[in-house]
């Protein structure tokens, strides 16, 4: 008997945030959101996912593979130009 599996892979999600206390966590009333912030999602240095954060900063990817890349752009606001990768 042959079994097919398929990987359905796994979700990314967070917000994109200014960390105006700087101590790695997002504070409300403190800190500030980010919106339209560029979220890209790589998957062995290739772009397969792109999406802006909402208004409330967040994003979402599903089905994400393994080996995935996550980068944040931001082209306006406090984070003007920040690209980051994790």
């Amino acid at each position: 008997t042959d079994y097919n599996f398929v990987f359905a892979g796994f979700s990314i999600s967070g917000i994109v945030f200014s960390d105006l206390n700087s101590n790695g966590n997002y504070d409300s009333g403190v800190d500030q959101l980010i919106e339209n912030a560029q979220v890209e999602l790589y998957n062995n240095g290739v772009l397969v996912q792109s999406q802006f954060s909402l208004s409330d900063g967040s994003y979402l990817f599903t089905c994400v593979g393994t080996s995935s890349e996550l980068r944040i752009s931001t082209t306006s606001g406090p984070l003007a130009n920040l690209t980051a990768t994790s």
